[in-house]
């Protein structure tokens, strides 16, 4: 299997996938408020829901791991923990950064992720690009492909809470 839907396919089954707006950021103790929740697998006691608050340990940033930012918007992996009784971003490659660009919506992957490839779905993979020449580790791609692509993994894997289409067919941003 290749590196990234290898990636992307352990992301979506050890953790779920939320759209997120960064509130505060105090070292990595993180809280956001939820706009948009793929799956709800590893919620913890309590659900997930839009419009919510979710306090949860951010990824650190180190070896070229990027950590969020104060009031970014990202597509975060994130899971409970029921040991600790906090949810947890995914330590390495936990988030990509969301960003409005003439063409639409983006996903920047903040890793080499071109690097990988190619990589299947070659859809996606041919979608993304470098924002900047100078900077191989800011990958772009349109954000309705990557949730497109979401979507159907998550169909796949039958981790869709109620009122997601599993099918790739809608459109979050």
């Amino acid at each position: 299997m290749n590196p990234t839907a290898s990636f992307l396919g352990e992301q979506l089954r050890a953790y779920d996938p939320l759209v997120v707006s960064v509130a505060e950021v105090a070292g990595q103790a993180m809280r956001a408020t939820i706009e948009r929740v793929y799956s709800a697998r590893f919620s913890g006691p309590v659900p997930y829901a839009a419009g919510t608050t979710l306090h949860f340990v951010g990824a650190p940033g180190s070896w070229g791991n990027v950590t969020l930012k104060l009031s970014e918007r990202a597509l975060v992996f994130v899971a409970y923990i029921a040991s600790s009784k906090r949810h947890y971003q995914c330590p390495w490659h936990g988030h990509f950064s969301l960003e409005d660009a003439a063409r639409g919506p983006l996903a920047v992957a903040n890793w080499r992720l071109l690097d990988m490839g190619p990589w299947e779905p070659e859809a996606l993979w041919r979608s993304a690009f470098l924002l900047d020449e100078k900077v191989p580790w800011r990958v772009a791609m349109p954000f309705a492909a990557l949730e497109r692509y979401i979507l159907a993994e998550i169909g796949r894997i039958g981790a869709a809470p109620p009122g997601v289409p599993s099918d790739g067919t809608a459109s979050f941003c």
